[in-house]
This record gives structure tokens, C-alpha cells and sequence, in this order.
């Protein structure tokens, strides 16, 4: 795509910072300065791309004199003014600085080609500035479907190795390619490009925690987030066709070595009941120091909120990152207050008092919580109308409503209050974060004498899997614990020893007899047919 190129500058430790890199063939070496808006050069005819954008830049885009001398509708010549990457209504876009690079990047190529255009569907704009900006809004929502944290690591690790590879075949990451209308040739290098990536990326890979050799998946996951991020650009990249024919291939090579134990899937573990409630004393107590934390429940938020937490997640199956924040600013789509609301003696209330709070009756009431946007559902159109119920039982040891009514009782929130609050803070009033509280977690189960192998998402698997020995079927587990497809469920809810031997004893010896047309011997056919009709058939 570029003859003549080679690309300096790329470094697999780290991410390569953005910066120019130029050769001009057949011409003496050029200095760019990175700091520039746009490089300096003399009269040579550079070959020039932007590596941490991927796309050819101005310097080398024959359309980029075009846009610099259009002129205003006002008769002034507009000045090549450095586009922010965020136009007025997406100020303050969580996009990290690489994603605005790709955004940017992405933006003054498409820019320059409706400039140029001059076919009979060609765009004829006067305000370019406009267009810029109606550009690059359009591309920043297209990059903001994707969920924050599969952005991030689309856009960091796995950019990382994608952008060290092209680098390689001084080539841009970016690619501008469709399959739909890409030649023979065209096709190939592409196919080339993915499918040859795969072996290349997990030989480079680390293995993850506990395992001895990288998942071969792995690398296949790295190169379907690089694809992520081409197709939010609008562009359509090869099918994945060879590259799932080289994972397999990839993984026959790993088993013949390494044996089929280093690609089994490490599920959660769940965690059992009674974990849970060697946890809760550890919660519970007084006086206990936890890392930089001493336990006090009955007098500090902190502790009160971790236990309406803790049962919360073991009588919902609601995941770490909707019941926290990822940070200390609070965020509209985070559990807030407002989503509990009550049940008191049959009667709803979403902003109860203490009386009516301290009024309540096993049998009669039960906390509500509604369920904020989550992996499965970021907008919240699948589960948001479909509420968390938690009846009220203080005997239990395990009550999410008790424990609930204890923090609503000891940090009390009315009308908007409760709109501005999540619905677990620390002492500061502010969210709790996941990564705080996985710390927390190795500590909390070091001192009740568990392993530290369980997690936050331990308690969703337990209650799957509670769920599955009480009878429940595959479509009320699911609607419980909220996943919408049998494959994530199969994951998670598995039979206790007792359950499999119990269906195993049932099994045992049962009569199965039955006649199989196919399997009959011919003359049982003939006197199955006489017996029947009471025809004489000669064999």
C-alpha cells in the first residue's frame, strides 16, 4: 500500500506515542518534529503516515492543499485550523487520548475524500469546519457503542500488538477496506494481514494467572477487538473464516504439546453457603483489622453498606460492576438509591420513613431494587422493567432486605437525595469501586479461613447454582440472574455431588426396552407384520 516505507518508532514494552514517522524515497532523510501540528519538509515528495492513527496524513494527501485554500462563505481564505477531536456536543466523551488519535485520524481521511469528490453523488459544502466537526461526532458515537472497558482494551492491549504487526509490513493499522467490494488481490493481502496476525500475536502473549501457556483464544480475542474498532470506523473487514481455521489448527499444535488441560475455560468457583456466612461474621465483627480497614458495623456506612452489598449479590446474582462504580464519581447509570424502593405490609413505597421502615412484617414486604444497565443490558431495556425482588426475613442469616433496611435506616435519603447518591457509599458518602472491594475480598477470606480463589462473581455462581438444585428450570435461572442466553448459564449452574448421584440412582437399571424398525431382523419383520394381520407372508 505504501512502496518504499519502513516505520521506526514502534515499541512492543509499551505503546508507541503518536508521532510522525516519514521516508522519502529516493530523497535525503527527512526531520520531523512530533510537536508540530503539521511536519516540516522540504520539496521532496514524502511517503508519510500517522502510526498511532493508521491513516495517511496531509502531507502526503493530495486533497489536504484542496481543503487548506477553501474558501468562506464570507469571501476569507480559512486557515488550516487543528480540529479538536470532540466538536460541542461530545465535550467531555470518556475516550482515551489513543481513541481520539484513531477518531481524528479517521476523520481528515473521510474529510479530504468528500472535498475531492467530484462525482455526481459528491457533498457540496461550504462549511468545512462544520463538516469536520459533524464528522467527527458521528465517528466518536460510533466508537462510544462499544462498552467503555471493551474500548479500552481495544484501543490499548490489543492496538498495541496490532499496531507493532502492521508496523511490521509498513502498512496502517486503520484499515479503509470492504470486503464486499475489494478485489482478488485486494482480498488477499487482507486475509493475509488478520489470518497470519494469530500465530504472530500468541507467540508474544503471556499466559494469564494460573495457567502455564497462553490460550490460543486469547490471541484470536485481541484480534477481534482490533476488528471492533475498524468496523465502529465504518469499515468492513475480512469475515473471520481463516482465522477460526487457524485457532483450531493453533490449538491442535498446543494440545500435541502441552496436553488439552491448558485450554480448559477457568469458570468462577462458587462460593458456598456457608463461605457466605463465615464472611458476613467477618463483616459483622468488631474490631478486626482488614488490610487499612478495622470492622465496625454498627456505627460506620462502610461496613453497613458492604453487608447489603454482600447480601444483595447472594439473593440477586447482580455482577461487581452493577452494584460499584469504576470510580469515585458518581454516574446515571450506576445503582443509586433511587433504584430501591419497598413493599411495606403490601403497600409500595419509594420513599419510606423510618416507621414505616421499622413497621415491616416477614410475609408482607420486600425490598425492590431495580436493575441498572449492565453487560448484558447497557441500556437497560432488557431488564430494567423487570424488578429484584427480596422478601423481608431478619431470621435468615442471609437477608438482603434486612440488611438493606439497615442502611436505609442508618444513612437516610428523601426525595432527590436519592437521586444523587448510589445505594452503596463509603464513609465519604461516595460509591463504592470494584477494585477496592477485590482487595478487601482476598482479606475478608483470609481471616473466616476460605480460599482466596472466589470472587465477587462467586456469589452469582452460587446462586445459579442454589437455583439448579432447587428444581428451577433453565428459564427461571435465567430470569433470575438475569443472562439471556443458555450458553452463559451452562457455564455457571452445575450439579452438586449429591444432585449427580441423585440422578444417577434414579437412572439405575430403569427399563428402556424398544423396538428400533432399523435394527429388526428381517424374519421379526415378517412375523411382527403375520401376527398383525394375520396374513401368510413365505420368506
Amino acid at each position: 500500500m505504501l512502496p518504499g516505507c519502513y516505520i521506526t518508532g514502534v515499541s512492543f514494552s509499551g505503546l508507541p506515542r503518536p508521532k510522525r514517522v516519514a521516508v522519502a524515497t529516493g530523497h535525503p532523510t527527512i526531520t520531523i518534529n512530533p510537536q508540530l501540528e503539521r511536519p516540516r519538509r522540504d520539496q521532496s515528495v514524502l511517503n508519510e503516515y500517522d502510526i498511532a492513527g493508521g491513516m495517511l496524513s496531509n502531507a502526503y494527501n493530495i486533497t489536504a492543499a484542496k481543503r487548506r485554500k477553501h474558501i468562506s462563505p464570507s469571501g476569507d481564505v480559512r486557515a488550516p485550523a487543528a480540529q479538536d477531536v470532540s466538536c460541542p456536543t461530545s465535550q467531555g466523551s470518556p475516550l482515551s487520548r489513543q481513541q481520539q488519535t484513531i477518531i481524528k485520524a479517521t476523520s481528515d481521511s473521510l474529510l479530504d475524500m468528500v472535498i475531492s469528490d467530484t462525482g455526481p453523488l459528491s457533498l457540496k459544502v461550504s462549511d468545512t469546519k462544520s463538516l469536520a466537526e459533524r464528522i467527527t461526532r458521528m465517528y466518536t458515537l460510533m466508537t462510544m457503542a462499544r462498552a467503555a472497558n471493551t474500548r479500552k482494551q481495544d484501543t490499548g492491549s490489543n492496538w498495541k500488538y496490532w499496531l507493532t504487526w502492521c508496523g511490521m509490513h509498513n502498512t496502517p493499522p486503520v484499515r479503509p477496506y470492504m470486503d464486499k467490494r475489494a478485489t482478488v488481490q485486494e482480498a488477499a493481502t487482507e486475509c493475509y494481514l488478520w489470518t497470519a496476525a494469530l500465530p504472530w500475536i500468541y507467540k508474544r502473549m503471556q499466559p494469564g494467572a494460573g495457567r502455564s501457556v497462553p490460550k490460543p483464544t486469547s490471541a484470536l480475542n485481541v484480534l477481534r477487538g482490533v476488528r471492533r474498532v475498524q468496523v465502529s470506523l465504518g469499515y468492513d473487514p475480512p469475515a473471520l473464516t481463516s482465522l477460526n481455521l487457524s485457532l483450531k489448527g493453533l490449538m491442535h499444535e498446543v494440545i500435541a504439546v502441552h496436553g488439552p488441560e491448558v485450554l480448559e475455560i477457568k469458570r468462577t468457583l462458587p462460593i458456598p453457603f456457608p463461605a457466605q456466612c463465615d464472611l458476613l461474621r467477618v463483616m459483622r465483627s468488631t474490631g478486626l483489622r482488614l488490610g487499612s480497614r478495622v470492622t465496625n458495623r454498627a456505627s460506620c456506612l462502610f461496613w453497613c453498606s458492604l453487608v447489603a452489598l454482600t447480601t444483595t449479590l447472594a439473593s440477586s446474582g447482580m455482577r461487581k460492576a452493577e452494584v460499584t462504580s469504576t470510580t469515585k464519581k458518581l454516574s446515571r447509570t450506576d445503582l443509586l438509591r433511587s433504584n430501591l424502593t419497598w413493599i411495606i405490609n403490601h403497600k409500595f413505597e419509594s420513599d419510606p420513613t423510618e416507621a414505616q421502615l421499622r413497621s415491616m412484617t416477614p410475609g408482607s414486604s420486600w425490598a425492590v431494587i431495580k436493575p441498572c444497565p449492565s453487560k448484558a443490558d447497557p441500556f437497560g431495556m432488557v431488564w430494567g422493567t423487570k424488578p429484584i425482588y427480596l422478601s423481608y426475613c431478619p431470621s435468615k442469616e442471609i437477608n438482603a432486605a434486612a440488611s438493606l433496611m439497615e442502611l436505609e435506616l442508618m444513612f437516610p435519603l428523601h426525595d432527590d437525595e436519592r437521586h444523587n447518591r448510589a445505594l452503596f457509599c463509603d464513609n465519604d458518602k461516595m460509591p463504592l469501586t470494584g477494585h477496592s472491594l477485590d482487595r478487601l475480598l482476598q482479606c475478608m477470606l483470609t481471616a473466616a479461613g476460605h480460599t482466596t480463589l472466589y470472587s465477587w462473581h462467586s456469589f452469582r455462581a452460587a446462586l445459579a447454582c442454589q437455583l439448579l438444585e432447587a428444581g428451577a428450570s433453565t428459564a427461571d435461572i435465567m430470569a433470575l440472574c438475569r443472562w439471556q442466553s443458555e450458553e452463559s448459564l451452562a457455564g455457571y449452574a452445575q450439579h452438586s455431588a449429591q444432585a449427580y448421584t441423585r440422578l444417577l440412582d434414579n437412572a439405575y437399571a430403569r427399563d428402556f426396552t424398544q423396538v428400533r424398525y432399523s435394527q429388526t431382523p428381517v424374519s421379526q419383520e415378517y412375523e411382527m407384520i403375520r401376527n398383525m394381520s394375520g396374513m401368510h407372508i413365505s420368506a
